[in-house]
């Protein structure tokens, strides 16, 4: 790993303006319609020059007889009679995790466990807790050992296929008893069948998505708990309870599981739980106001044998533990690599206040197979934003947390370096409450169900606003996100992002590299403004300055906002004291470049660039300054709000081509 000096520019802004509230959908009625900015160049300007140094990625650990090493081998080794040394091997990592744990109080050196090449399928979730803490300094690391690659996986493998349908080439084999929402073949995730995908209808203007289902469902009509179709075969369907409905509609992505198709004569009734129903319409009478109907947001409908009929789908039938599968072209299923994702959670390192996790490294470790069944739950998934989502109990803006496959909590100096974390049915890598000095660095994250990286609490009580005796324990502050690859999100949930960043101090996002998302690139912040949003109801309220001190610099993302609206390149939610936004590479993005929602505040957005999105800006919130960014002419006008103080200042002098380039 070639360690590159990275750096910044720091910059302070203000607070001398105060906004109104707002809504956190499209912009409201009555707002400004500026033409397409003017446009000038500065011929001065060169190309982005920081100035102050960033954190460097933290290399590769490498292997040193100075630490006390011991050696996992999931093929050769034995947790019977293995001793840990590279000749006698344990096979299995929590073999290794729980004999290293009388060692730990007394370390006078990294503790590295060796995994060996080979995957290692895991029975049940690796817990950490803060026995398994590195003490006095030192780090217990869990690596590949050299340049070996180990896979730690929460899946089954499935062999023994036999093909059953000749004339649409469906194979089939046994499950082993597992109940999973994710296949994957050849390292390529198969797709659940799924009928035609409606057409997508787009209103930038509004930030609203919604859909054209006519080629879905034949005379679709709305009523309580459900809907009818014209369409009559589905009656027929063998096993409906399996199905499920998947909406789009603004920046949301419901999942409704069908209860029942009833048979009504002339039409067939799509009856879902009643609970996901509720919970979907209570979340409509919060966010998708009235224009919202299911008839003009329903996307696709999925999982029934009767819907395979296109290469790489699949389909569980649970009664009978058998799965169905289509190969696509040049797959071989009598020599494929099949895995069903099993395990929810592969690695949980959930602290609380009194025993903190610390001084833990992942490095060079591939993670992955998980399923989450959130939306096959009586409520469903029924999003509010950024994968986080509404359960049946009492609205909330912060909303449910989404699953993890890797999930921390009240840690300290726990990092991810170099890892792969791929084939996952819930997000990729969470730190949330109390995450201080942890570093995610140069991972590869892709294919991912929900969000790809999570960092920072969610909770407007806890996180945001703790009690001044609990302020240094709980915050979350001085982590780096760095030099990510980060694509393919979003794959079953589309309102996931990239990366999500909480509540946190000090925190940097940089280098990152996010491609092919649904919806945000970036999500940076929570909290909707708090209320009012007012900047000095907000400082009375909050007077520690809380949330400060964060960046997000010389990021490239590219083609988000695929599916969903009202998102963007990078998006913000609340105030951020002294945020910089500067050096981002943004393009291709189906909504706004960059994108200052509800409440953000005290960000200053300067030499980023800007090419081929729907809008370069949308500015909210309050004292935010916009300057020296390298755009063009847009499709649709910039969403500015100055009679809200959304701008301390904006400035459309373009830098020179010298820093686009």
């Amino acid at each position: 790993l070639t360690a590159v000096i990275l750096t910044c520019i720091l910059l302070v802004t203000s607070c001398t303006q105060n906004p109104t509230t707002t809504t956190d959908s499209a912009l409201p009625a009555g707002s400004p319609s500026p033409t397409s900015p003017s446009i000038t160049v500065d011929p001065n300007a060169s190309a982005y020059q920081p100035s102050i140094a960033v954190p460097q990625p933290v290399a590769n650990y490498a292997f040193t007889e100075n630490a006390q090493n011991y050696f996992v081998d999931a093929a050769k080794g034995s947790d019977e009679t293995g001793d840990g040394s590279i000749d006698k091997p344990f096979k299995s990592i929590a073999k290794a995790k729980a004999f290293i744990q009388p060692l730990l109080a007394n370390m006078q050196s990294d503790i590295v466990i060796n995994l060996r090449a080979g995957t290692y399928y895991l029975e049940e979730t690796l817990e950490f807790t803060t026995a398994d803490s590195g003490c006095n300094g030192f780090d217990v690391v869990y690596r590949s050992y050299d340049s070996e690659q180990a896979v730690i996986s929460g899946g089954t493998q499935i062999t023994g296929w036999t093909q059953v349908d000749k004339e649409k080439n469906i194979w089939s084999a046994s499950a082993n008893g597992v109940i999973s929402r994710t296949f994957f073949v050849n390292g390529s995730r198969a797709q659940r069948a799924r009928t035609a995908l409606a057409s997508l209808v787009n209103d930038p203007t509004a930030g609203i998505m919604k859909t054209d289902a006519s080629n879905v469902l034949e005379g679709m009509l709305e009523h309580t708990n459900g809907f009818t179709s014209t369409d009559m075969k589905w009656a027929d369907f063998e096993r409906q309870s399996d199905m499920e409905m998947v909406f789009v509609w603004g920046f949301h992505a419901p999942r409704i599981p069908i209860a029942e198709i009833v048979n009504q004569g002339n039409c067939v009734f799509f009856k879902t739980t009643d609970l996901a129903w509720s919970v979907f319409y209570d979340k409509r009478a919060h966010a998708y106001g009235e224009s919202f109907h299911p008839f003009n947001s329903l996307y696709f409908i999925e999982n029934a044998y009767e819907l395979m009929d296109e290469p790489g789908e699949w389909y569980l039938n649970r009664n009978t533990d058998t799965i169905y599968y289509i190969p696509r072209e040049g797959e071989d299923m009598t020599k494929a690599e099949a895995y069903m994702g099993r395990l929810e959670h592969l690695v949980s390192g959930l602290g609380s206040k009194a025993e903190l996790i610390s001084n833990i490294r992942f490095d060079n470790l591939a993670f992955m197979h998980t399923s989450w069944a959130q939306a096959e739950t009586e409520e469903g998934y029924v999003d509010i934003q950024a994968g986080f989502y509404k359960g049946a109990g009492p609205d909330t803006v912060s909303g449910i947390r989404p699953s993890a496959a890797l999930e921390f909590q009240y840690v300290r100096n726990i990092d991810f370096v170099a890892c792969t974390i791929a084939h996952i049915g819930n997000c990729g890598l969470d730190f949330s409450t109390s995450t201080q000095n942890v570093t995610v660095a140069s991972n590869h994250v892709y294919d991912i169900s929900c969000n790809g990286i999570m960092l920072g609490g969610n909770n407007d009580s806890l996180d945001y606003n703790p009690r001044t005796s609990q302020y240094t324990l709980i915050r979350s502050v001085d982590n780096l996100i760095i030099d990510n690859t980060i694509h393919n999100i979003g794959a079953e949930y589309y309102d996931a992002c990239g990366i999500v960043r909480g509540y946190t101090y000090n925190t940097i996002v940089a280098y990152n590299t996010v491609t092919d998302v649904p919806y945000t690139g970036m999500s940076i912040g929570w909290g909707w403004g708090h209320g009012t949003g007012d900047r000095e109801q907000t400082e009375k309220k909050y007077p520690d300055g809380m949330f400060s001190g964060n960046a997000v610099l010389c990021n490239r993302i590219d083609n988000a906002c695929q599916i969903l609206a009202d998102g963007g390149g990078i998006y913000t939610l609340g105030r951020q004291d002294n945020m910089l936004i500067a050096g981002n590479y943004i393009t291709k993005i189906g909504e706004q470049g960059i994108y200052l929602d509800n409440g953000s505040g005290n960000i200053t957005v300067r030499d980023n660039v800007l090419l081929d999105v729907v809008r370069n800006f949308v500015v909210r919130g309050h004292d935010n300054t916009v300057v020296s960014n390298y755009i063009q002419e847009a499709p649709y006008a910039d969403g500015i709000q100055p009679e809200f103080g959304g701008v301390l200042s904006i400035d459309y002098t373009n830098c020179s081509d010298a820093l686009r380039d």
